[in-house]
């Protein structure tokens, strides 16, 4: 068996340059699965999933059920007579009952170097926690949180400049190629699933609201990786007397140690942002978004007097 009949399962971004690598291969794709669509507003619209539109485009056969775990379900898949499933970004883990039904298994391109970061966002918290390199795994998909075994990895450098969406990006394509090379060599026996290393596990929970929520006692170098590691969403915040403030990019302007209180304004360098005081050093917030605007460069804030130099930004309304 050289192109197994495959059933792809992914809901991002990052899902639909997995999938369209397996298409650009040649591979045959008899169904894809997305999680159902969000809503987009009170009105009770709802936006398509990347993966949903992709699929339209291409003319494959989509599916959103509500629930994986339904009888229905479970015999609508055995009813594909499917070679292997492969997962990436999905969004839900996969029952015994799942992983028995393709006759080779299931396979997900993960975005990291497993076992380090398992779980939902892997490129943010590389961004966050400072790492040097990342990578993806493709790897055998056991009931757990990415604790199968191990096919194949592929070591990627995280840039200084990178967000998580940037980073995520490089790691779809890296996924994508990894995983057409990785099929064949794993059906002919040359590629065998090797156990992670459990005890060596980290973890990349799913971002919260409250993670992006900008601590300013902490060091300028740890805020500026958080305001990068949560681009695009959900977006590092902080708030402006009662206006919340997301900062979309900023860079460390000083690591020094400064005498005003953290969060404390220090005016503005005009055409670049503003400058405030942070736990050790000053950031220079470049990018940021008032609340119902748009994005503006930091230093149009002191335009009309919406920030003065001695405010204060603060976790929490005031």
């Amino acid at each position: 068996m050289t192109k197994p009949r495959i059933l792809f399962m992914g809901t991002s971004e990052y899902s639909v340059r997995v999938l369209s690598g397996l298409l650009q291969a040649k591979f045959p794709i008899c169904g894809v699965i997305s999680q159902p669509d969000r809503l987009k507003n009170r009105r009770g619209e709802t936006l398509p999933t990347p993966i949903k539109t992709c699929s339209r485009k291409m003319g494959l056969n989509l599916f959103q059920p509500d629930s994986i775990r339904t009888s229905d379900f479970y015999r609508f898949l055995e009813r594909m007579t499917l070679d292997m499933i492969v997962t990436a970004a999905y969004g839900k883990i996969l029952s015994k009952r799942h992983l028995s039904i393709p006759t080779l298994g299931v396979l997900n391109v993960h975005a990291s170097l497993l076992p380090a970061l398992r779980g939902a966002a892997p490129a943010a918290w590389a961004v966050v926690r400072g790492l040097t390199t990342t990578g993806v795994t493709i790897m055998k998909t056991d009931t757990g949180l990415d604790s199968g075994p191990i096919i194949s990895r592929r070591p990627i450098p995280v840039s200084r400049k990178d967000t998580a969406g940037s980073l995520e990006m490089k790691l779809a394509e890296a996924g994508a190629d990894l995983l057409v090379e990785t099929i064949p060599q794993y059906l002919s026996g040359s590629l065998v699933p090797v156990e992670q290393d459990h005890r060596s596990a980290t973890y990349a929970p799913k971002l919260s609201t409250s993670d992006a929520r900008i601590d300013w006692n902490r060091p300028a170098v740890e805020i500026e990786r958080s305001i990068r590691g949560f681009n695009p969403n959900p977006g590092a915040f902080s708030f402006l007397r009662d206006i919340r403030i997301k900062v979309h990019l900023a860079s460390v302007f000083s690591e020094g140690k400064d005498n005003k209180a953290p969060g404390t304004v220090l005016g503005k360098i005009d055409g670049k942002g503003f400058l405030i005081a942070t736990g050790k050093g000053i950031l220079l917030c470049l990018d940021i978004q008032p609340a119902s605007r748009n994005i503006i460069r930091g230093d149009l804030l002191f335009q009309g007097r919406y920030v003065r130099e001695g405010d204060r930004l603060k976790p929490e309304p005031s």
